[in-house]
């Protein structure tokens, strides 16, 4: 299978959900609802069935994981440090906007891609590099941006606000519920594995329709020099740091260096625009980095997953 026979349908669902999302049968509301469909239900079902019968990571998954964030909080540091020099901008603007260079959208469009090029097996490391990406990622930039806003609090008590909201995430839940599954022994009642499949297999169709629909509503506006940097550095400058960490530093087995180097070269998930939109920080061009870095990932994905492949 070509590289354009994987990421062409996979664009061509989104752009269904953005076209029926200009239209009155797909309000905004409907959107939303879809995502949140995708993203407590679905996703974790998929993870829960994908990791229940692997166990915990092994010492070779451990270090993989560790090779590809070591990558990425190299690129979230130069991101920051450029931001601030180049750009001159400070604080939790910063910081927010620092997000969108880094974040994936590996749920909605990561599972569909890694699933029709890799299968279970490049699935399955998909899953285990996500499990941990909004529980550091979301953390750690909820801290830099509250430690800006509220100064006066004590940096322990920033601290546990920002992870708290995280041990509530649905795929921390997923993934602390398949590994206790395997980790017992259990076996899951094939009504249960059954029920289980029918979300499952929704994540990849319907959070890809959901992506698009809400794109829809989402303009380029504000300073777009910005933001076309930094859809740069989510679609160039961060897989090829996990691709060089991942090859030359830690010496990681191929699939995981395939499979990590497409995350890392998805276009930036919508967590990053819904965040600077509750903050109030940026969201216009944390907006317009969503919008950019999708379209153009449309290009630059098919050239990765050809390369890699």
């Amino acid at each position: 299978m070509s590289a354009l026979e994987i990421i062409a349908p996979v664009f061509a669902m989104m752009f269904l959900g953005y076209c029926l999302g200009w239209t009155r049968f797909f309000p905004p509301d409907a959107a939303r609802a879809l995502m949140r469909f995708v993203w407590y239900v679905a996703i974790p079902a998929l993870m829960f069935k994908s990791l229940a019968g692997k166990g915990v990571p092994d010492d070779g998954e451990v270090i993989s994981l560790f090779g590809y964030y070591v990558a990425l909080y190299a690129v979230y540091l130069l991101t920051i440090l450029i931001l601030l020099w180049g750009f001159k901008i400070k604080g939790a603007e910063n910081a927010m906007l620092t997000l969108t260079a880094v974040f994936s959208n590996g749920g909605f469009i990561g599972i569909p891609v890694i699933l029709s090029a890799f299968g279970e097996e490049g699935l399955h490391i998909l899953l285990l590099i996500l499990s941990f990406h909004s529980m550091t990622l979301v953390p750690l930039t909820t801290f830099l941006v509250v430690r800006d806003q509220q100064s006066e609090n004590s940096a322990l008590v920033v601290l546990f606000q920002s992870f708290k909201s995280v041990l509530q995430s649905p795929l921390i839940l997923a993934l602390l519920a398949g590994m206790t599954v395997s980790i017992m022994g259990w076996q899951i009642p094939s009504v249960i594995d059954r029920f289980l499949a029918m979300p499952a297999d929704a994540a990849a169709p319907c959070g890809l329709f959901a992506a698009g629909a809400a794109l829809a509503r989402v303009r380029l506006q504000g300073d777009l020099v910005p933001a076309f940097f930094l859809s740069a550095v989510k679609l160039a400058i961060l897989p090829l740091s996990v691709y060089v960490f991942g090859v030359y530093v830690f010496n990681l087995p191929t699939l995981w260096v395939t499979v990590a180097t497409i995350f890392a070269s998805m276009p930036t998930g919508s967590v990053a625009y819904s965040m600077a939109e509750n903050y109030g920080l940026a969201p216009r061009r944390a907006a317009s980095v969503v919008l950019i870095s999708t379209g153009l990932s449309m290009i630059s994905l098919s050239f990765i997953v050809e390369w890699l492949r």
